[in-house]
């Protein structure tokens, strides 16, 4: 425990910081987003040299690297849409294999509800594919759902 003493002309305060230092995990958790080890060690260091503890500090750095923060939760807010999206495609996929494997070889919009309909066209950017047999158009979604997986980084 470090003891620090504060003169203000008369007065003297005395406050005690511990002397633990903030692991990088924490200091994520704090600030909600990760940051390089290079840069957490420099972080580190200004933390250390401070009488701030490690909310109050985390706080602040927050409020200094305001634009940082938030176009990482924005990117992070993307990251989740995708995710939704492609999900939304993979059902859609297994639906659509799904009515084929039971004979149907109709028209998408035949099996399709509205709301699968209007993803259908969102995916593949056109109408036209509700047209299309469901087997082909299972096919079909697998150029949207591949950009969607290279996108995440999945392949």
């Amino acid at each position: 425990m470090i003891y620090i003493c504060i003169r203000n002309e008369n007065k003297t305060t005395t406050t005690t910081k511990t002397t633990t230092t903030m692991l990088q995990q924490e200091f994520e958790e704090r600030v909600k987003m990760p940051v390089q080890t290079w840069e957490f060690e420099a972080i580190n260091v200004v933390y250390n040299n401070s009488d701030l503890d490690k909310d109050e500090f985390c706080k602040i750095w927050v409020s200094m690297n305001k634009t940082r923060v938030q176009q990482y939760k924005k990117q992070q807010a993307e990251i989740a849409n995708i995710n939704k999206m492609l999900e939304k495609a993979r059902n859609l996929k297994e639906k659509l294999q799904a009515a084929f494997k039971k004979g149907y070889s109709t028209p998408c919009y035949r099996v399709l509800t509205d709301k699968q309909g209007k993803l259908l066209d969102e995916l593949t950017n056109q109408s036209a594919f509700l047209f299309m047999s469901v087997l082909d158009a299972s096919f079909e979604l697998n150029k949207p759902i591949q950009q969607l997986e290279r996108s995440l980084g999945l392949i």
